[in-house]
Order: structure tokens, then sequence, then C-alpha cells
């Protein structure tokens, strides 16, 4: 027995319809008591502790979605030596209830995440993804024979549902973030004291990568960034270039019971068992000169430059939405590494967003 799907498809979204055949191979005239056809979502994790016991831990399979028909439609293949049976599953945009029992979430977008469809993960397609957890959807057919046995047949798919874009997350407590830094400039490691170099930046607008966006390098947006310069001595001068790194982290929260607030390292610790998975690719680097421009505030000379640096996602590069489910949750920042003279380098965190739908 085997699942043909028509047409077979690298990706699946919302309201796209899944249809195929069940394809059933008699070599006997065994007579059929019963046949069932499901698309079934499911979530793993398995969570290490080192606490009570050395590699002790958790382990969740759980079925979030089951989508069955039970009343496929039979075609009589030729000699009757084939039979198939057709199915068709329309993608919802919602599941129909929260899979998880636990206490009412503390958060709306968390309580919205619980409801809405999560993407395929896991880690042999994504980069980003720990083996430690996954979401996986399949066809399920299971075929009940007269004399007693049993026939199962599954056939794995792959699916990328719609996110909008959602309000910006809330940062003020999450000492994480960081949008502004400074260090003392030097010229080389031992030498005196130049003056203060500060870097700034904002949380940037979310990215909108449609999900066809695998077939082309898309630049998506730009982050800002602004230096200030507060010279200890009116004679030194200032740099005339920097190397600046941007490199796009994710992070991947699994736990091992349903989250009840958006996860954080701190919290994914303390109040449920659960772990945290980061990886990091370069965006972009280079060598930017610097054209600093006067600035006089507070009765005190400052001297400002700007740069303006492409954001882009590699082609080869797969990047799924920001999402937040039950046991697995994704997030996105961008880190920015900033070198000047002989001092230590500038560093940012930004939160991002990544979104793939323009429907609200």
């Amino acid at each position: 027995m085997e699942i043909c799907l028509n047409p077979k498809r690298a990706v699946f979204t919302t309201g796209d319809t899944v249809t195929g055949e069940v394809v059933l191979h008699q070599t006997t005239s065994c007579q059929l008591s019963g046949i069932a056809i499901s698309l079934i979502g499911k979530a793993r994790t398995s969570v290490t502790r080192m606490m009570p016991f050395p590699n002790s831990g958790s382990n969740v399979d759980c079925t979030f979605l089951q989508m069955s028909q039970h009343d496929s439609m039979e075609t009589q293949g030729p000699c009757g030596g084939r039979r198939t049976f057709t199915f068709s599953f329309i993608l919802p945009s919602n599941l129909p209830f929260d899979t998880c029992s636990r206490e009412h979430k503390s958060s709306h977008e968390l309580q919205y995440g619980h409801f809405q469809l999560p993407p395929s993960i896991e880690y042999r397609t994504d980069k980003f993804c720990p083996k430690m957890c996954g979401i996986v959807y399949y066809i399920y057919a299971r075929v009940n024979l007269a004399d007693g046995g049993v026939l199962h047949a599954k056939e794995r798919i792959q699916i990328l549902p719609e996110y909008p874009e959602k309000p910006p997350r809330l940062w003020n407590e999450d000492r994480d973030i960081q949008l502004s830094d400074t260090t003392i400039l030097r010229t080389a490691l031992w030498t005196a004291k130049m003056g203060r170099v500060t870097l700034n930046t904002h949380e940037l607008n979310a990215l909108y990568l449609p999900v066809n966006s695998r077939d082309e390098r898309l630049t998506v947006s730009a982050m800002p960034l602004q230096l200030r310069f507060d010279s200890f001595d009116t004679k030194a001068k200032m740099p005339q270039d920097c190397q600046v790194r941007i490199v796009l982290e994710a992070v991947t929260y699994y736990t091992a019971f349903p989250m009840v607030e958006l996860p954080t390292e701190t919290n994914l610790q303390r109040e449920i068992d659960g772990q945290t998975f980061r990886t990091i690719v370069c965006l972009w680097r280079n060598k930017v000169c610097l054209n600093w421009l006067p600035r006089d505030r507070e009765g005190q000379e400052s001297h400002y430059a700007s740069i303006v640096a492409p954001i882009s996602i590699p082609r080869d590069l797969l990047v799924i939405p920001t999402f937040y489910h039950c046991y697995v949750a994704r997030e996105y920042f961008l880190r920015i590494g900033l070198a000047l003279g002989g001092s230590r380098s500038l560093q940012l965190k930004v939160p991002l967003q990544i979104y793939n739908s323009l429907d609200y």
C-alpha cells in the first residue's frame, strides 16, 4: 500500500487543498472491512535535565491536528489488482481547539499562537532547528482487512502556514535586548583615550518574506546605525572607517509542558521544563567609510556618522516565520558588531519579527 499526492508539491500553505490517492496493490482476493485516511500534525520534543539525575528528561509526542476522512471514493484498477481511494483535505488557518490543557495563557499573542497552525520544522530541513524538537505533518492511511489484518501507510508533507504581521513584542523586562552600546575609543590597545563612542539603533519593522521567497534572494530591509563621538581631546582625529558585521540569530524554544507565557531563556527554565537552541548565520560584513558631521547638543560639540546596512536573506537559507506554539516556538534577532580602532567592539542585539502574509 502506498500514498500518492496529486500534485506532488514541495510546500503547502493555508487554504491549499491536499489531494491524492491511497493505492492498494492486491495480490489476493482479501476483502476490506474499512479504510480511514487522516491528515495529522504532531509536535515532538525531548528535554534533557541534569537534575535530579544526569541525562534524565521528558519526551513529548503531542497530536495537535487530526483531520479524518472515512468516506473515501474507490476507483477500481485494471484486472482488479489495484484499488485506489481518493482523499482531499483543506488546510485550515486555525486549529479547531487548543490542544493544551494547561491553565489560561497570560498573553493574548500566545493564546492566538496556540490556535494557529505551526509550520513544519525539523533539523533535516531547517538549519536553525535542533534534533531535540520538531513539528511534522503527514497523510496517514489505515486499512482494516476482513480477516483481521491491518495495513498502514504514511506520507510526509511540508506545511508553511500564512502568518500575518503582529504588533511588536514588548522587551522592557528583557535585559538581553541591546539597542545602544558605548566604549572608550583608542587608536591602539595601550594608547591614550581619544573619546567616547556610542552606537545606537532602533527596533526594526517586521520583515515580510512571502511563502515562495525561497527561489530568489531578497533584500528585505535596511539596518540604520548611528555613531556618536564625544572627544576628550580637541586635537584627536576621528576614525575614518569601521568594520561592521550583522548576523541573524534564530532562537528555538522547546518544552516538556505547554507554554503559558511568551518564552524567554529565563522563564523557560524557571516556570516550565524547557530548553533553548541558538544558531547564527552571517548576513552582511563590510568595511564602511565614516562621514562625521558636527552637532552641538547641551553646549557640547559631538560628531555623528550614519550607516545603513542592507539585511538580505540568502537564497539557500530556509527561514520560517516567527511563531509561538504549545511546545515549540521560534524567534529571530539581529546581532550587530562594529569595530573601531583598538577599542572593544560595540555590540547590539535587535529583535526581529518575520511574517509571510499580508492578510489581517
